[in-house]
C-alpha cells in the first residue's frame, strides 16, 4: 500500500473514532438530561390523624408518636401552645394571649389560632381582631411559612352552633381572612366536635357517627371552600379507656365521600372541665373484645384504615 493510501486509511480510522467519541458523549449528555429532567417523587400526603396532647410540643413524642408507633410525618400533633410550641396560641399558656409570640419557629404543617374562645372568657369578635393585628406584625414571618406550605386555622369552634360562631369570626374578620394574598388569610376551618351521652344510643359507635354528620352538616354552608380539621375528638365525660372506642370507631364519618375534613386530631390531653380520664394514648382498653390492646394502637389501625 502507498503511502498516500496509508495516510487516507488513517484519517478514515481517526474520523471514525473520533465521530463515535461524539455520539457516545451525546448519548451520555442525553441520559444525563433525561435523568435530571424526569419529575421527583411527589411529597407525601399530609396525614389525616393526629392528636391532641398536653402543653409543650415535648409532649408530642411520649404522648402521640410513642403510643402509636409514629412520627410527625404520619401523626400530626397539636400541643396547646405555650412556651414550647411555637404551632399555636392560646389564651391560657401563652403571655398575653400570644400577642408577642413569633411564629416562625413553627416546623409543623399547621398553626393554629385559639382554642374555644368562649370557653377562656373571650369571643370570636376578640380572636378576629387579634388575629387580624398578630397578622399585620407577624407578616414577614407568616410569608415565609406560608411558603413552605404552612397552613393557618380559625379558632376552634365549640361544636354546639358551630356555624353560627363560625359566622361570628368571619365577620369579624373581614376581607383579609378571605383574601389569599393577606397574611391574615384563613385556610383551615378548626372545630372540637366531641361525642358524648347527648349522642343517642349513648356510647356506640353509631350515634358517634350520627354526631360528626350533624356538625359537619351544620358548617357546610358557611365553610366558604375552607377544609376542615377536627381538632378535638373523643368520647367526652368517660372514665375508661374501652369507652373511648365508641368515638374511635365512628372517626371514618368524618371521611365520607364528599366530606370537608382533611384530618381529626384524636383528644390525647387533659381535659379541663369535662370530666374525661383514661382518654390518652398509652391507656390499656379494659374490657371487650380488644381489651389488653391500648387506645394508641386502635387509633393507629383506625387511621391506617382512613
Amino acid at each position: 500500500m502507498g503511502k498516500l493510501a496509508l495516510c487516507s486509511a488513517k484519517a478514515k480510522l481517526l474520523a471514525l473514532a473520533l465521530l463515535a467519541v461524539a455520539a457516545a458523549t451525546a448519548v451520555a449528555v442525553v441520559v444525563a438530561g433525561s435523568r435530571t429532567d424526569q419529575p421527583s417523587s411527589p411529597p407525601p400526603a399530609p396525614p389525616k390523624c393526629g392528636g391532641a396532647v398536653n402543653t409543650g410540643a415535648a409532649n408530642c413524642e411520649p404522648q402521640l408518636w410513642v403510643p402509636t408507633g409514629t412520627s410527625n410525618a404520619s401523626m400530626a400533633c397539636y400541643a396547646y401552645g405555650g412556651p414550647s410550641d411555637p404551632c399555636a396560641l392560646t389564651v391560657t399558656n401563652d403571655a398575653d394571649a400570644g400577642r408577642t409570640k413569633d411564629p416562625s419557629g413553627c416546623a409543623a404543617d399547621t398553626f393554629f389560632l385559639w382554642d374555644e374562645p368562649e370557653t377562656q372568657g373571650e369571643t370570636y369578635e376578640w380572636a378576629a381582631s387579634r388575629w387580624l393585628v398578630y397578622a399585620a406584625s407577624f407578616a414577614a414571618q407568616i410569608g415565609a411559612l406560608r411558603a413552605r406550605g404552612v397552613r393557618f386555622t380559625t379558632p376552634m369552634l365549640k361544636a354546639d352552633n358551630a356555624s353560627g360562631r363560625l359566622l361570628r369570626f368571619w365577620s369579624a374578620c373581614g376581607a383579609p381572612c378571605s383574601n389569599e394574598s393577606s397574611p391574615a388569610y384563613i385556610d383551615i376551618v378548626a372545630v372540637n366536635p366531641f361525642c358524648g351521652v347527648w349522642n343517642l344510643p349513648v356510647g356506640t359507635a353509631a350515634a358517634c357517627r350520627n354526631g360528626a354528620a350533624f356538625v359537619l352538616n351544620d358548617l357546610r354552608p358557611v365553610l366558604r371552600g375552607r377544609a376542615v380539621y377536627v381538632t378535638n375528638w373523643g368520647y367526652l365525660g368517660s372514665s375508661t379507656a374501652a369507652a373511648q372506642l365508641a368515638a374511635m370507631d365512628a372517626t371514618d364519618a368524618f371521611f365520607v365521600d364528599g366530606s370537608p375534613v382533611a384530618r381529626v386530631y384524636w383528644f390525647g390531653a387533659t381535659d379541663y372541665g369535662g370530666g374525661t380520664t383514661n382518654n390518652f394514648l398509652d391507656r390499656t382498653v379494659e374490657s371487650g373484645d380488644r381489651a389488653g390492646q391500648t387506645l394508641g394502637a386502635i387509633w393507629k389501625a383506625k387511621c391506617d384504615s382512613l
